[in-house]
Order: C-alpha cells, then sequence, then structure tokens
C-alpha cells in the first residue's frame, strides 16, 4: 500500500476541459504567488497516455473562440508553469466525504478541492 499524498487541487480528466480546468488554478496559484500567499498544489489524474491542450486561442466573440487542440504525451506535459503534476492512472474510486481519490494503481490522493472533467460519451437515447 502507497503511502497517502496531498494536493489543494484533484483534477480527474485529461481531455481539453481538465487540461483547461488544471492550467487556470495554476495561473491563479501563480498570480498568489506574486503576492506571497500561495502554497497551492495541483494534481491532474489522466488514464490515458496523452492529454489535450489548446494552443492557438483566439477570442471571436465574448463567449466563442477558434483554437487548435494538440495531444501531448502525460509524462512530458508541462501545464501551468510545472505547477501542475500529472499521474497516469485511471480512478477507481472517490471518497467525497473524506476528500480522498484511489486509483487503480494503489495510490491514495487526499485533497481539498475536487474538479471532476472526465468527459462524456455520447448516446443516442432514440
Amino acid at each position: 500500500m502507497s503511502a497517502t499524498v496531498s494536493y489543494t487541487f484533484v483534477v480527474v480528466g485529461g481531455g481539453i476541459a481538465g487540461v483547461s480546468c488544471a492550467e487556470m488554478l495554476a495561473q491563479i496559484a501563480s498570480t498568489e504567488d506574486d503576492e506571497g500567499d500561495s502554497d497551492l498544489s495541483i494534481l491532474l489524474i489522466t488514464a490515458s497516455p496523452a492529454v489535450k491542450k489548446i494552443r492557438n486561442v483566439i477570442q471571436i466573440t465574448r463567449f466563442l473562440a477558434s483554437f487548435d487542440v494538440e495531444e501531448v504525451n502525460a509524462a512530458e506535459y508541462e501545464g501551468g508553469g510545472r505547477r501542475v503534476s500529472v499521474l497516469q492512472d485511471a480512478v477507481e474510486d472517490i471518497d467525497f466525504e473524506g476528500h480522498v481519490v484511489k486509483t487503480e494503481g494503489g495510490k491514495t490522493i487526499r485533497y481539498s478541492k475536487l474538479c471532476l472533467c472526465h468527459g462524456a460519451r455520447y448516446s443516442n437515447f432514440c
């Protein structure tokens, strides 16, 4: 059994939503670093060997943007100015009351805040 590690934020999902969430949290943390009061830690958990990252963002309107999607090796991903740690593993269980995530690889991760960005699959109900 592995030791329990703790993070301020745990983001589940290595797709566009998860990576964007982790990068935005890292951006907020770096702003707080400038003010001298940030000790935020961020873990991105992805079952995939690749994470999806957006680049070349062009804001078209207030709520509409154009961008390119790029797949990056999860082990080499350096998002959020290296503030984001990446764990390639699948989530096995989440204890919402205890603030604990357990992975199929046997890791136990304690968190303060959890972001579920694991995506969805299309289903035709007709």
